[in-house]
């Protein structure tokens, strides 16, 4: 079972175990409806958030993205968690996240606002040591401002 939810800003999808479904006309079906999925997303410039449902012990926590099936989309998923993480560290650190005044000022369109909190994402380690390294940060002016910090 494919679930897709769409917020305003990213869309949620949960592409359960399609590895596990027998080969045939259902796992196809499911595996053409995760590929639209995931390219809607992409021309609605909305970041893909990954989970899993993990409703019985022994679930996996996470999707095997090494799986031949979902291989393809790794990329579209993977953006999906930088932007996600990207905008964390830099609300926690320095409020200004996603939807800080902030940003709508500096990155007024979806995409640059996805591509920045996802080069963040790419750019900061996770931990203190990150949240650290953004709050040292002497020039908070420009998104590129910060991103020349962080390169």
């Amino acid at each position: 079972m494919l679930g897709l939810q769409t917020v305003s800003h990213a869309a949620s999808i949960v592409p359960d175990s399609v590895d596990a479904l027998p080969l045939g006309p259902v796992r196809d079906r499911h595996i053409r409806h995760l590929r639209a999925m995931v390219r809607a997303a992409a021309d609605l410039d909305l970041p893909i958030l990954v989970g899993s449902p993990s409703h019985w012990p022994g679930d996996p926590l996470a999707p095997d993205f090494r799986s031949p099936l979902l291989a393809p989309m790794t990329r579209a998923f993977m953006a999906g968690a930088y932007f996600i993480y990207g905008h964390t560290v830099m609300q926690r650190s320095l409020a200004l996240g996603y939807q800080s005044r902030w940003a709508q000022e500096h990155l007024p369109s979806r995409r640059r606002r996805n591509d920045f909190y996802e080069t963040i994402g790419r750019r900061v380690r996770p931990g203190a040591e990150g949240m650290d390294r953004l709050r040292r940060l002497l020039d908070l002016s420009t998104p590129d401002a910060i991103l020349a910090q962080l390169s």
